[in-house]
């Protein structure tokens, strides 16, 4: 958790710096903070730390998301924060793809945009906050796996969503992702 809440007060204060020249020193920077889903667990977890770190750094934060992984309802309420003349974005994309232009059009307006957990493409970003690395996270696993099967045996990895942005980047094997692993 402290983990999260550390990526949470980092994804604000970076977003922070990077416009912080350009802001008048009395007006009120807005940053504004989009889940693949709110009531996730994880994704609580990061806004309350997002929460914190804008009251500590005195911005304006705003969160918002849709209710499941809805890549469509991401880019209704990125072009609201567009209309609404936000400063920062800070997005965990449902698809990378699908998220992309419309973080575009962001930057083109002069929003800063940043991404944490699941990427969009990197020319619609200014940079990546990642909490682990796809391979930090698959010896994890592995190595949890092989110790909770007493070093050998079977077992399956069942994915949240395929559509999922940072699944749909695991290894494949044929046109399913790699399973069951044998220890």
């Amino acid at each position: 958790m402290n983990a999260v809440l550390r990526l949470s007060v980092l994804v604000a204060a970076a977003s922070a710096a990077l416009i912080s020249s350009a802001r008048a020193a009395d007006s009120s920077l807005v940053v504004a903070m989009l889940p693949k889903a709110k009531g996730n667990a994880y994704h609580m977890s990061v806004v309350a730390g997002a929460e914190k770190a804008a009251r500590d750094l005195g911005v304006r934060f705003l969160f918002d998301g849709p209710t499941d992984s809805n890549a469509a309802k991401q880019n209704e309420i990125v072009e609201n924060w567009i209309t609404l003349g936000v400063d920062v974005i800070a997005v965990a994309a449902e698809n990378r793809d699908g998220i992309s232009t419309v973080l575009r059009k962001a930057r083109k307006q002069g929003i800063q945009v940043v991404t944490y957990d699941a990427d969009a493409q990197p020319d619609a970003r200014s940079f990546f906050v990642n909490q682990a690395t796809p391979q930090g996270i698959a010896h994890a696993l592995m190595d949890d796996a092989a110790r909770l099967l007493g070093g050998e045996g079977e077992f399956a990895i069942i994915l949240a969503t395929l559509t999922a942005a940072k699944r749909r980047n695991t290894p494949r094997c044929g046109s399913w992702p790699c399973g069951p692993a044998t220890i």
